[in-house]
Formats: structure tokens, sequence, C-alpha cells
């Protein structure tokens, strides 16, 4: 018999309505770390080319407008 798999998407529901975690509070902390002038005119430049900018906190990896994943700093 195969193993039962669990999707990114099945934790992070995990994460937000078992848990409790505000995952909306979240989106809204990274988007406001990255409201600065410097960082709109990277992505405003970047376009649709993926790229890296690094905070205190983390590296965002952005693409197309979007932050598609980060790691710790």
């Amino acid at each position: 018999m195969r193993p039962m798999e669990v999707t990114d998407h099945a934790v992070l529901r995990h994460l937000e309505r078992v848990k409790g975690i505000d995952v909306e509070g979240i989106r809204r902390h990274i988007k406001k770390s990255l409201d600065m002038p410097s960082v709109r005119k990277v992505v405003d430049f970047a376009g649709d080319t993926k790229f890296k900018i690094k905070t205190n906190e983390a590296t965002y990896c952005i693409k197309d407008r979007t932050v598609i994943t980060c790691y710790p700093e």
C-alpha cells in the first residue's frame, strides 16, 4: 500500500485553521517588510525575472511581482 501524501496547501490550511496561525497576518508582514522605494524600484525593473531581496529578517525570492519563497537570514 502506498503511503498517503500531504500537499503544501493542506499544511498551510492546517496551520491556519487547526493551529490558529494568522496566515493573512504573515502575508501582510512580508509585504510590509518589502514595502520600500528601493525594493519597488528593483521589482519594477526586473519584470518577470526571478531575483532575491535580502532584509534583516529573511531572503525573499521574487518573480513577476510575487514573493514565491523565502529563506531565514
